[in-house]
């Protein structure tokens, strides 16, 4: 479709099959041209969504998923609780006290977050994330259920079981890869805190401050936001798990790095020694110039000749020492 360029820029885009009638054509330009100046639009395609680059993660996601890259899914099964206001209770065994007390204490950074509750105010909440099967999540479930009517609760629970499923591109992550694995774990760590906060934010749900501080028991924060996390799942007919192959998915981040990190870096051949980050920017040593070689070499001649020039001076004492008792006796009995 050709259109006049002086246009106003909505008119340049076809609204109906009349706008290329030829009573919908433009008129001669007033200033005496006799060709009117032209501008020829691409196709609709080419300016569909699908066709263009993306820009935001959600974008991206759907431009994998559309071409058909992520194809494989990571099921993480997780144990989500938050830390309130109760403390723990002092008959419970030593060893399950320090445990507790350290996940109390150590909350990593993706977790410490804050929630929109009920009230309208945001609060700081202290989530606690677990793989189902872990060793903290053992301890703190035993614990909650052996102390389902203590008020307030040191813990509550966010969610039972929310069954998570990364979606990554078998290409490109090798889950032989121990740290493969862990990081689509930490992943979907990251995104269940995401989820909770969403849903605590929904004032339909009704939850509550003293609710997440402990004061309504352990379990109430569960029992208000498993119908809305319940919803969030879709089924997955290759992953079969007790909740009936049903999660939460979303696709992972940094698909092409499959390979962990080095724990140490070490500079190209050609990178230049003197650059912030080159070991010998560091702090160790440069190799010495040629210049200083050849003056360390003349210190270690001149130390050598130094010593030997000491030894022989030591050795002439020694023997003029020796010679002068030598001829003592002799000469006291000649005279």
């Amino acid at each position: 479709t050709n259109l006049i360029a002086s246009l106003p820029l909505p008119l340049l885009l076809p609204s109906s099959p009349s706008a290329s009638s030829p009573a919908a054509s433009p008129k001669p330009s007033p200033r005496g041209l006799q060709q009117p100046l032209t501008l020829t639009l691409p196709t609709p395609s080419s300016h569909s969504p699908a066709a263009s680059s993306p820009s935001t993660p959600h974008a991206r996601e759907e431009e994998d998923l559309a071409e058909n890259r992520l194809s494989a899914h990571f099921p993480v099964n997780l144990f989500v609780t938050a830390i309130a206001d109760g403390t723990i209770a002092p008959e419970t065994p030593q060893k399950v006290q320090e445990r507790l007390a350290q996940i109390v204490r150590k909350v990593p950074k993706e977790q410490n977050t804050s929630v929109e509750v009920l009230e309208g105010t945001t609060i700081d909440l202290k989530m606690r994330v677990f793989v189902v099967n872990s060793e903290d999540a053992k301890a703190v479930g035993d614990y909650i259920n052996a102390h389902l009517d203590q008020l307030p609760a040191p813990f509550v629970v966010l969610a039972r079981h929310l069954p998570m499923a990364v979606l990554y591109d078998p290409q490109t992550l090798d889950l032989a890869d121990a740290s493969v694995a862990d990081r689509l774990r930490k992943q979907a760590k990251t995104r269940a805190v995401k989820v909770l906060r969403e849903a605590i934010g929904n004032k339909a749900l009704g939850v509550t401050m003293p609710m997440l501080r402990g004061h309504e028991g352990a379990l109430a924060p569960s029992d208000h936001l498993q119908g809305a996390l319940a919803a969030l799942t879709q089924p997955i007919a290759h992953c079969k798990d007790d909740n009936a192959g049903r999660f939460v998915v979303f696709a992972a981040r940094n698909k092409a790095s499959s390979a962990p990190c080095s724990p140490r870096k070490r500079p190209a051949p050609d990178a230049d020694p003197s650059a912030p980050g080159s070991p010998r920017a560091e702090g160790s040593a440069a190799p010495p110039s040629p210049r200083m070689r050849a003056g360390q070499a003349g210190n270690r001649r001149t130390g050598a000749a130094s010593a030997s020039h000491l030894h022989r001076d030591m050795l002439d004492k020694v023997l003029n020492k020796k010679a002068k008792k030598e001829e003592g006796p002799g000469a006291g009995g000649a005279l």
